[in-house]
């Protein structure tokens, strides 16, 4: 699985919020090309509960989160 925090090598990624249902919310990172590096990205979203969704190099990661 990738980590979207830390990129080793110029990569092709997105970051997707969607509910539990899989509907869309908001795209965090629409996709990019970006350089190695590290990352950080801040969600702005109502309270509920959320899948984060990492798309890297066609590879996808995702992480259940909490918003309160």
């Amino acid at each position: 699985n990738p980590n979207c925090n830390k990129i080793e090598k110029t990569s092709t990624y997105s970051i997707k919020v969607v509910d539990l249902n899989s509907n869309y919310i908001q795209a965090v990172v629409p996709e990019i090309r970006v350089q190695a590096g590290e990352y950080e990205h801040k969600i702005n979203v109502p309270s509920g509960n959320y899948v984060v969704v990492c798309y890297l190099n066609g590879n996808i990661n995702s992480k259940k989160v909490s918003v309160k």
